[in-house]
């Protein structure tokens, strides 16, 4: 009894205090800007417009060089040696040379509308929150989640030097192939650039904003060979006006302009020279 009395009498155990919460890491800093940054640095910008609301989303990231597909161009079967016989027994015309890919397809392919439809198509956060409201007030559900959209891509800040590479290397039925095709480029280009972004559909169809900034070339890096036994070579403007120099290993030898341009292009490197409106 005594006993009895004594638990009675005991304080009451405290429940175990609940442990603190762990604390919240703090954002990581970006990190600081190179010398590479400065001078290489650029800034794209991603602009999707959902085809069912006309809402735009925009996001922005940093590039020290842009990647650019190179369009085949479709070519003229040879003449079997019957046709050619034939052709030149009746003294007719010689046909027109193939086609060339130049930059400017690189680019604008680049810079070209996607259609984004079937598995490709855009989940769009803005269409889920209306049909969300609409669901709660009765309205039938939405047949998918996903609504075609055109996508955009625009450079929305200009590098100082602008580096431009070829893919010259593809995967083709499950091997890397390198892509010989010819690219002419010229010694200088125009890259257009917008600051800001579009704020409809109607705006990004109509270019607005646009500014056309002048590059020079002033670099060109080749790739001679195949995917598996290749050598690079390196041309730099310097000296004058048209003055080139060829770089091969150890050997260095002066070109004229129109040898470098004659390079199959791997990089190109272009610095600013002027803006536009």
């Amino acid at each position: 009894a005594a006993q009895t009395a004594a638990a009675a009498a005991a304080p009451a155990a405290s429940p175990a205090a609940a442990p603190a919460p762990a604390p919240t890491p703090a954002p990581k800093k970006p990190d600081p800007p190179t010398i590479i940054d400065e001078i290489f640095g650029g800034e794209l910008r991603s602009t999707v417009v959902c085809m069912r609301c006309r809402r735009i989303s925009c996001a922005r990231e940093p590039f020290l060089d842009l990647s650019l597909s190179i369009p085949i161009q479709e070519k003229p079967p040879e003449p079997t040696p019957a046709e050619a016989m034939r052709a030149a027994r009746s003294k007719a015309p010689p046909p027109p040379p193939p086609p060339v890919t130049t930059l400017e397809d690189c680019l604008s392919a680049f810079q070209a509308k996607e259609d984004l439809v079937g598995d490709d198509a855009y989940e769009c956060e803005a269409c889920a929150k209306d049909d969300a409201a609409a669901a709660q007030e009765g309205a039938p559900p939405s047949p998918t989640m996903r609504q075609r959209a055109l996508k955009v891509l625009h450079v929305s800040k200009s590098p100082p030097v602008l580096t431009l590479h070829l893919k010259r290397f593809a995967a083709i039925n499950g091997a890397m192939h390198k892509v010989d095709e010819r690219v002419r480029f010229p010694s200088s280009v125009h890259v257009d650039m917008f600051p800001d972004a579009a704020t409809s559909l109607e705006q990004l169809s109509a270019g607005a904003g646009r500014t056309s900034l002048r590059y020079e070339l002033y670099g060109v890096v080749e790739h001679s060979g195949s995917y598996r036994d290749g050598h690079y070579i390196a041309y730099t403007r310097g000296g004058g006006p048209n003055s080139w120099h060829r770089f091969s290993d150890s050997k260095v030898s002066e070109v004229t302009e129109e040898e470098a341009l004659a390079a199959q292009a791997f990089l190109l490197f272009f610095r600013c020279a002027a803006a536009s409106s």
